[in-house]
């Protein structure tokens, strides 16, 4: 028997399945690596902007808090246990201070769980008509002495 040289019409439709599914899952793994890397990147900016050191003119806006750990204080224990040796904190002590919008709050890690240790209610912003309103709180220190100011949320 005779073997052709030239490839059969079924050889060439095969091949070009092959190709073609390579380069589906080829863009599929490109498409979630970008996912992957945004996400890392976003982890990565928002872990370094909760772990910074509040100093005079540093500001919280309603929702932010910040902590030694950062993004590790959302870590559950159990995942955590494992990478101790990882994290550049201790998680069992770790403090946060957290702005909510109204009230400004100090916890601290007792045996594990959070624990709020004091709170500072600093009232709702009220807004004037026609005009943005700025809640976020400001640090200020004086001296030996620290403070957090707000205004009265009104900028013309």
């Amino acid at each position: 028997k005779r073997i052709s040289e030239e490839p059969s019409k079924n050889t060439a439709r095969v091949s070009a399945a092959v190709i073609e599914r390579n380069l589906g899952s080829s863009f599929q793994t490109t498409i979630l690596r970008l996912l992957f890397a945004g996400l890392a990147i976003f982890v990565a900016k928002h872990h370094r902007d909760m772990t910074s050191q509040l100093v005079h003119g540093s500001v919280l806006h309603p929702g932010e808090w910040r902590s030694r750990c950062g993004a590790f204080d959302l870590v559950p224990s159990f995942v955590a246990e494992g990478m101790l040796k990882l994290i550049p904190c201790d998680l069992e002590a770790s403090s946060m201070l957290q702005y909510d919008g109204q009230t400004l709050r100090y916890y601290t890690k007792e045996m594990g769980s959070r624990v709020e240790k004091w709170s500072a209610d600093l009232g709702l912003v009220r807004c004037k008509e026609d005009s943005e309103c700025e809640e976020t709180i400001k640090f200020a220190q004086k001296g030996t002495t620290w403070y957090a100011e707000r205004d009265d949320g009104s900028h013309p």
